[in-house]
């Protein structure tokens, strides 16, 4: 992994990251997605699928699984909804969680240009995949 001495709890981690690091780990992860989408595309129309995206969970916890809810044909009840509304998840804004940003910013800019929208990013949002 790419971050060094993180505290490991869900948006609590913290630190420095090696920029050529996060660029490989970032390349697998874009390689194996288009591996699953491509391997996806081979089901046919027939059979069900529901791409669930997790930025659009972020943005919407309650609509989408709402929407898993009834894909499943499973009922979304009024627990699950109050329960899902409890949940908070960190802020978005990286340039207070990464220590040496400008650096890592500067590198993906330069190396892979298509992540850096991503890093700048202080919200919740669904960005075109990444090639």
């Amino acid at each position: 992994m790419a971050m060094a001495k993180l505290d490991r709890r869900p948006g609590h981690a913290r630190g420095r990251i090696v920029p050529s690091a996060l660029l490989k780990d970032c390349e697998f992860l874009i390689e194996e997605y288009a591996t699953i989408v491509e391997g996806f595309s081979v089901f046919p129309r027939s059979f069900p699928l529901l791409h669930v995206r997790y930025e659009e969970m972020q943005m919407n916890l309650s609509g989408v699984l709402g929407d898993v809810g009834r894909f499943l044909d499973v009922p979304f009840d009024d627990i699950v909804e109050s329960s899902v509304e409890k949940l908070a998840g960190h802020g978005e804004d990286l340039r207070a969680r990464i220590t040496n940003f400008k650096e890592v910013f500067e590198y993906m800019s330069k190396s892979k240009p298509c992540l850096s929208p991503m890093l700048a990013s202080d919200k919740a949002e669904v960005f075109p995949r990444c090639t």
